[in-house]
């Protein structure tokens, strides 16, 4: 899950989760029970961990996963070339395993695979960023590939074209190239697991404007009233089922749905008036409808 904040431990207590990312480092600030996977930045202008930061944060919870970069192939994000990328894994991945031994390095999380999105002017695919990357290490590096323990991806069905985004199979085949890549053409990595570090839908509406240069969904509608529940539902039904099914032939051992609550009035602006778990982002505040599906599949009960 994607949580974080103050009310991270009752979020995550009432999903029925233990797994989380909040897109920082320091493993201290986890709730109790839970298992927090430290995330480092490596945007362009970011200042690294210390060593003596990376060996505070190891010593508090060793054998973390941690992981490297998100979405390296999206400007808005980490936003970092291949090359480049090369020399903050180097870094990060001596540092922390000198600190820990136990600690497991997972790679940048790509946006998507072959797929950018639709209706929009796209990024750098992931199968792009990704394959230049990997030939860069292997080539910098003795033609060792890289040394990771897990990959990542974040897979969303971006299809602004065609609202609201509840294309759970192009997700799947999202999942389904990384992991052909891995097998056919990175050498020692064909079982390598994979982690979705974010699955959602960013619009759960049957429209969307532009209002003041912004995004918002149709005038009139509600942000409550008119967020299209059952299809975001049919949606959650349709990827978690499929990777339920294929986890161990794809070698998919996580995912992270994101996230637990977001404002959609607000975030709307940015992109994003979609998946979201809680009625409101108030302390104790009760699961939505998907809030609840994603409980029942989380605890078994689906």
């Amino acid at each position: 899950m994607i949580s974080g904040g103050p009310q991270a431990g009752y979020r995550l207590g009432q999903l029925g989760v233990d797994w989380y990312i909040d897109y920082t480092p320091d493993t201290r600030t986890a709730p109790p029970g839970s298992i927090k996977v430290p995330f480092v930045s490596v945007k362009p202008g970011k200042t690294r961990l210390t060593p003596s930061e990376i060996a505070t944060f190891t010593s508090a919870a060793p054998g973390s996963t941690w992981y490297i970069g998100g979405e390296p192939n999206v400007a808005q994000q980490d936003g970092i070339s291949p090359e480049a990328y090369v020399d903050e894994l180097d870094y990060y991945a001596t540092e922390i395993r000198q600190a820990d031994a136990t600690a497991k390095i997972m790679g940048p999380s790509i946006l998507n695979w072959d797929f950018t999105c639709s209706g929009c002017t796209g990024f750098t695919s992931g199968e792009t960023w990704m394959r230049q990357f990997v030939d860069a290490y292997i080539f910098t590096h003795g033609g060792n590939p890289p040394p990771v323990d897990v990959w990542a991806i974040d897979a969303y069905p971006l299809t602004w074209d065609s609202l609201p985004m509840t294309n759970w199979q192009l997700v799947r085949d999202q999942l389904i190239g990384f992991r052909q890549y891995l097998r056919d053409e990175v050498p020692g990595h064909a079982n390598t697991p994979i982690w979705v570090t974010e699955v959602a839908s960013h619009w759960g509406f049957s429209g969307l404007e532009f209002s003041d240069g912004k995004i918002t969904i149709p005038a009139g509608q509600d942000f409550q009233d008119d967020f299209l529940w059952d299809e975001m539902a049919e949606y959650m039904d349709g990827i978690i089922t499929w990777l339920r099914n294929n986890a161990d032939t794809q070698n998919i051992e996580r995912w992270f749905f994101y996230n637990d609550w977001t404002d959609i009035s607000q975030a709307a602006e940015s992109g994003y008036a979609g998946i979201h778990f809680f009625e409101s982002g108030g302390n104790g505040a009760a699961l939505n409808q998907l809030g609840q599906l994603y409980h029942d599949y989380a605890t078994g009960i689906r």
